[in-house]
C-alpha cells in the first residue's frame, strides 16, 4: 500500500523504523521490548495484574487509564468510566498535552467532508466529545 507524499512525511516524522527493528533471532522479539520494559506504565500494568488479578490486556489498561484514546476530546460520560487519577500532571503535560494538540478543534468540521451526511449527525458527533482537552 502507498500512502499519499504528505501522508508518509507525517509517518517519517514521527515513526523510528530502526528502534523497532526485530533481532535476527526473531525468536527474541523486537529491539523495544527493552524500552517498554523500563517505562514506569508497564510496571504498574504488570503490578495491577499481578495483585488485582485482572485479566485486563496492556491495551485496556492502558485505555483505563486514560494513556491512549480516541483522537478527539472525550465526553465526560466516557471520563467518568475511566481512571482520571492516573496521570500525574507531568505525565500530562509530557504525554496528554502535545498529543491532544494534534486533535482539530471542536468547531473544525473539516473532517466531515462526505456530503451524504446529515447535519444533525455532525452534531451529534461534535456534542459528544469534552470540550476542553486534558
Amino acid at each position: 500500500m502507498r500512502f499519499p507524499d504528505e501522508i508518509q512525511t507525517i509517518i517519517n516524522d514521527y515513526a523510528k523504523p530502526a528502534a523497532a527493528m526485530t533481532r535476527e533471532d526473531w525468536r527474541e522479539g523486537s529491539s523495544i521490548i527493552e524500552l517498554l520494559e523500563q517505562d514506569r506504565w508497564w510496571d504498574d500494568y504488570n503490578w495491577h495484574c499481578i495483585h488485582q488479578s485482572d485479566e485486563d490486556t496492556w491495551v485496556e489498561w492502558c485505555k483505563d487509564k486514560m494513556i491512549i484514546g480516541p483522537p478527539r476530546h472525550r465526553s465526560s460520560r466516557e471520563e467518568a468510566e475511566l481512571d482520571e487519577d492516573y496521570l500525574s500532571d507531568e505525565d500530562i503535560d509530557r504525554h496528554c498535552r502535545p498529543w491532544s494538540r494534534t486533535w482539530p478543534h471542536p468547531d473544525d468540521h473539516s473532517w466531515c467532508k462526505v456530503r451524504a451526511v446529515p447535519d444533525w449527525a455532525k452534531a451529534e458527533y461534535i456534542a459528544a466529545g469534552s470540550p476542553t482537552p486534558c
